[in-house]
């Protein structure tokens, strides 16, 4: 056979919005350690004559692993806008289930004759760099409405805006709650990870995925040093919404 028997594959993503992440934190399976992971399921808004002409609208699936993973989870707000680029594929085999009777709950898996689970391909990218852009106005109105971001908290050099990035520090530094009362980590619901060989993380083992990529952020201007406000453990108290 002539040419290359191997095939090259890298995707980038420009201009995707957050629908919904879900945190799977650090755990071991057979001894061997796993690093945490973000799925995060984008918006991706594509031009083209559907719709009237505004284009479709699909929902695609990226992941991060490890820091990463922790520092998009406290960043990545319903409707932020980020870029994904140098992404590889991963296609896996997933359990097909029935239409779920009650809400936050998934329906019974489908079964073969035979008793096996029925299984469809699936497929998810694994994001090599990652770059934040703006955050949904919705999002910005409801915290504002809230009263948990300042109305002038983009007013570069005002006390507001002071207080806005120490809201951003504080949190940066919240750490994972397993005993979450919210069952979420920053913006991320959470997934605890189950099935045979899973076990606690095992701190310095051997075999700890390593998977890495960075993000890139926009720089933020200094401004005085103000008291951080307080943050509730696990996840973040703001508005629903996008």
């Amino acid at each position: 056979m002539s040419g290359s028997a191997r095939s090259v594959q890298s995707s980038d993503f420009g201009g995707l919005r957050v629908a919904s992440l879900y945190f799977t934190p650090e755990y071991s399976k057979n001894g061997v350690n796993i690093s945490a992971k973000l799925e995060i399921n984008a918006f991706m808004n594509l031009p083209g004559k559907a719709n009237n002409g505004e284009g479709r609208n699909e929902i695609i699936k990226l992941t991060t692993w490890g820091k990463l993973a922790h520092v998009c989870a406290k960043s990545m707000s319903e409707g932020k806008e980020f870029n994904a680029f140098n992404c590889e594929l991963h296609v896996f085999d997933k359990r097909v289930f029935m239409p779920s009777l009650v809400q936050g709950q998934p329906g019974a898996p489908v079964l073969l004759p035979d008793g096996t689970p029925l299984t469809t391909k699936g497929n998810s990218f694994t994001i090599g760099k990652l770059t934040f852009g703006e955050e949904s106005n919705k999002h910005i109105a409801r915290e504002i409405a809230a009263g948990v971001r300042p109305l002038n908290w983009n007013q570069a050099g005002s006390v507001e805006a002071a207080q806005w990035k120490e809201t951003l520090k504080a949190r940066q530094a919240v750490q994972y709650d397993p005993n979450s009362p919210t069952g979420t980590y920053g913006y991320a619901t959470i997934r605890q990870p189950s099935g045979p060989g899973i076990a606690a993380y095992i701190p310095q083992a051997v075999g700890a995925a390593p998977i890495t990529a960075t993000v890139a952020v926009a720089p933020v201007a200094a401004a005085p040093v103000v008291a951080a406000p307080a943050i509730a453990p696990g996840g973040f108290v703001v508005p629903n919404g996008v």
